[in-house]
């Protein structure tokens, strides 16, 4: 029996899963994750639905991805790449 669509969706945005949703926190181990299992990302791609969410939200979240996930990101792969391995 194939798994129901709720049950997918929690998978993929799970603290495992392939979506990067969370608190900037996450997403920012969400994204580190994602790099170290492929080797290194150059770049991430966010979507957002501009259609269903207000306008405040986009705002908050474009906020907190520069203010918050991007200098967490720079710090802990600047630390990654000076680790041995």
């Amino acid at each position: 029996m194939a798994p129901s669509h709720s049950r997918r969706l929690r998978h993929s945005t799970g603290t495992r899963g392939a979506l990067i949703i969370g608190d900037p926190d996450e997403v920012v181990e969400k994204i580190i994750r994602h790099s170290k299992a492929l080797g290194g990302v150059s770049q991430i791609t966010f979507q957002m639905n501009a259609a269903s969410l207000p306008h405040s939200k986009l705002i908050r979240a474009i906020d907190l991805l520069g203010k918050k996930v991007a200098p967490a990101l720079r710090e802990q792969l600047a630390n990654y790449e000076e680790s041995p391995d």
